[in-house]
């Protein structure tokens, strides 16, 4: 059932969210989270892990929306955290990787 919220501007979510309105962070994850799993995806070159790194970009995006100065690119920012956080996960299995062949 779309709610008003659906029909906000990404502005007005991150603002609402960053005062800790779960509904304004939920809008935010369903209308960008399409988005950042291919994002991951190209990043991790599988989907195996593509929800986990989401999952976690969200929980580090919320815990951080306070922080967020310009509400209205919202979505970059999430795109930013979103790929950092692949990242890590591609160095992170490089790392092991590495451990594995010298053993």
């Amino acid at each position: 059932v779309p709610s008003a919220l659906d029909a906000a501007s990404d502005a007005l979510l991150a603002d609402r969210a960053a005062d800790g309105d779960v509904r304004a962070f939920e809008v935010l994850v369903r209308r960008h989270g399409p988005l950042m799993r291919v994002h991951a995806t190209r990043i991790l070159g599988s989907n195996d892990e593509t929800d986990d790194v989401v999952q976690e970009s969200f929980i580090t995006a919320w815990r951080q929306l306070p922080t967020l100065e310009n509400c209205a690119a919202v979505k970059s920012w999430l795109m930013r955290i979103c790929g950092r956080k692949s990242i890590d996960r591609v160095r992170a299995r490089r790392a092991h990787a590495d451990i594995t062949e010298t053993d």
